[in-house]
Protein backbone atom coordinates (compact mmCIF):
# COMPACT_ATOMS: atom_id res chain seq x y z
CA UNK A 1 0.00 0.00 0.00
CA UNK A 2 2.74 2.30 0.87
CA UNK A 3 4.78 1.45 -2.60
CA UNK A 4 0.90 2.51 -3.96
CA UNK A 5 1.24 5.71 -2.42
CA UNK A 6 4.33 6.74 -3.47
CA UNK A 7 4.12 6.19 -7.02
CA UNK A 8 0.49 8.10 -7.09
CA UNK A 9 2.61 11.11 -5.37
CA UNK A 10 5.15 10.74 -8.03
CA UNK A 11 2.70 10.41 -11.16
CA UNK A 12 -0.19 12.93 -10.05
CA UNK A 13 1.51 14.73 -7.02
CA UNK A 14 0.81 15.35 -3.51
CA UNK A 15 0.68 18.24 -1.13
CA UNK A 16 3.49 19.97 0.07
CA UNK A 17 1.90 22.44 1.76
CA UNK A 18 2.84 25.19 -0.37
CA UNK A 19 0.11 24.99 -3.39
CA UNK A 20 2.21 23.27 -5.34
CA UNK A 21 1.44 19.61 -5.27
CA UNK A 22 4.53 19.02 -8.39
CA UNK A 23 4.36 15.49 -10.14
CA UNK A 24 6.47 13.99 -12.93
CA UNK A 25 3.30 14.57 -15.30
CA UNK A 26 3.44 18.66 -14.49
CA UNK A 27 7.10 18.11 -14.95
CA UNK A 28 6.91 17.09 -18.50
CA UNK A 29 4.22 19.57 -19.30
CA UNK A 30 6.48 22.32 -17.79
CA UNK A 31 9.63 21.27 -19.65
CA UNK A 32 7.43 21.50 -23.14
CA UNK A 33 6.45 24.78 -21.87
CA UNK A 34 9.85 26.13 -21.03
CA UNK A 35 10.86 24.67 -24.41
CA UNK A 36 8.68 26.44 -26.36
CA UNK A 37 9.88 29.83 -24.42
CA UNK A 38 13.05 29.22 -24.88
CA UNK A 39 12.76 29.56 -28.64
CA UNK A 40 11.58 32.53 -28.06
CA UNK A 41 13.23 36.31 -28.25
CA UNK A 42 13.08 38.03 -24.41
CA UNK A 43 14.53 40.72 -23.41
CA UNK A 44 14.29 40.48 -19.69
CA UNK A 45 15.12 43.11 -16.96
CA UNK A 46 16.46 43.43 -13.96
CA UNK A 47 13.55 43.11 -11.08
CA UNK A 48 12.30 46.26 -9.23
CA UNK A 49 13.91 46.10 -5.70
CA UNK A 50 9.84 45.39 -4.49
CA UNK A 51 9.59 42.61 -6.97
CA UNK A 52 12.00 41.08 -5.33
CA UNK A 53 11.08 41.61 -2.16
CA UNK A 54 7.46 39.90 -2.82
CA UNK A 55 9.37 36.92 -4.76
CA UNK A 56 11.27 36.37 -1.68
CA UNK A 57 8.04 36.02 0.33
CA UNK A 58 6.24 33.46 -1.77
CA UNK A 59 6.78 29.66 -0.53
CA UNK A 60 6.10 28.54 -3.93
CA UNK A 61 8.96 30.78 -5.32
CA UNK A 62 11.94 29.72 -2.96
CA UNK A 63 11.59 26.23 -4.30
CA UNK A 64 13.05 27.80 -7.58
CA UNK A 65 16.17 29.46 -6.73
CA UNK A 66 17.56 31.46 -3.67
CA UNK A 67 17.96 35.17 -6.13
CA UNK A 68 15.47 36.62 -8.24
CA UNK A 69 18.09 38.05 -11.13
CA UNK A 70 15.47 38.83 -14.34
CA UNK A 71 11.81 39.64 -14.87
CA UNK A 72 9.64 40.06 -18.29
CA UNK A 73 6.02 39.42 -19.10
CA UNK A 74 5.75 36.86 -21.92
CA UNK A 75 2.15 37.12 -22.75
CA UNK A 76 -0.49 36.81 -19.84
CA UNK A 77 2.40 35.03 -17.53
CA UNK A 78 4.93 36.91 -15.34
CA UNK A 79 8.20 35.20 -15.35
CA UNK A 80 11.20 34.87 -13.41
CA UNK A 81 15.07 33.49 -13.73
CA UNK A 82 16.50 32.36 -10.66
CA UNK A 83 19.59 31.73 -9.64
CA UNK A 84 21.26 29.85 -7.14
CA UNK A 85 23.60 29.37 -4.59
CA UNK A 86 24.87 26.05 -5.48
CA UNK A 87 24.93 24.47 -8.63
CA UNK A 88 26.33 21.47 -10.66
CA UNK A 89 26.28 17.92 -9.97
CA UNK A 90 25.02 17.13 -7.52
CA UNK A 91 23.61 20.07 -7.04
CA UNK A 92 20.19 21.55 -9.46
CA UNK A 93 21.40 23.44 -12.74
CA UNK A 94 22.25 27.39 -11.68
CA UNK A 95 19.23 28.49 -12.82
CA UNK A 96 15.31 28.16 -12.96
CA UNK A 97 12.60 29.68 -14.96
CA UNK A 98 9.01 30.18 -13.09
CA UNK A 99 5.90 31.76 -14.94
CA UNK A 100 2.73 32.34 -13.04
CA UNK A 101 -0.48 33.75 -14.19
CA UNK A 102 -2.30 36.76 -12.78
CA UNK A 103 -4.56 34.53 -10.56
CA UNK A 104 -1.02 33.40 -9.23
CA UNK A 105 -1.25 29.90 -11.08
CA UNK A 106 2.12 28.26 -12.08
CA UNK A 107 2.07 28.07 -15.82
CA UNK A 108 5.79 26.33 -15.77
CA UNK A 109 8.80 25.88 -12.95
CA UNK A 110 11.83 24.96 -15.08
CA UNK A 111 15.84 24.11 -13.81
CA UNK A 112 18.43 25.02 -16.61
CA UNK A 113 22.08 25.43 -16.90
CA UNK A 114 22.10 27.62 -19.61
CA UNK A 115 20.61 30.42 -20.94
CA UNK A 116 18.93 30.15 -24.15
CA UNK A 117 21.04 32.20 -26.82
CA UNK A 118 17.72 34.46 -28.71
CA UNK A 119 17.53 35.49 -24.53
CA UNK A 120 18.91 38.81 -23.70
CA UNK A 121 20.26 39.21 -20.35
CA UNK A 122 19.13 41.98 -17.92
CA UNK A 123 21.58 45.05 -18.48
CA UNK A 124 24.99 44.60 -16.47
CA UNK A 125 24.45 41.05 -16.59
CA UNK A 126 27.26 38.74 -18.20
Amino acid sequence: MKLLDTLRGWLFGHDTGDGLGQSMITDVIWLLRFRRVSKQAITWQAPAEAERLAWEQDPVHSRFGNFLIAVADIGQWRCWITERIFSGWPDPPAFAFIARGKAGEVWAAVDFAEWPACWHKPEGME
